[in-house]
């Protein structure tokens, strides 16, 4: 969009310049279109800083995404000790102990 804006103000500036010299070798049939160059430079800088503006506050007011994070939590427990309940309950645990932990901050 700025690209674009900026474009369009060189534009204008060259349709301006294009009429004073026109202006000068025609005098007055051409000075009409000195001061319709001159309108057309004066909206085309109003449309553009309104719509620099506008862009503004829509990136301001533009509702960010928030990423959210899932964790998957794992834990293994190699006890040839424990039996097969007692290891499920061991990893549980700690899997409820990490989240605990992750929460806390």
């Amino acid at each position: 969009m700025k690209v674009l804006s900026c474009s369009l103000f060189y534009v204008v500036l060259l349709l301006k310049d294009t009429a004073c010299i026109l202006v000068k070798k025609y005098n007055s049939y051409v000075f009409d279109f000195l001061m319709w160059s001159s309108l057309v430079l004066d909206n085309v800088i109003k449309i553009t800083c309104v719509c620099v503006g506008i862009a503004i506050i829509y990136a301001t007011l533009k509702p960010r995404k928030t990423e959210t994070k899932t964790t998957n939590y794992s834990a293994t427990v190699n006890d040839p000790n424990l039996s097969k309940e007692e290891t499920e309950q061991l990893a549980k645990n700690v899997v409820d102990n990490m989240k605990k932990g992750l929460n806390k901050y």
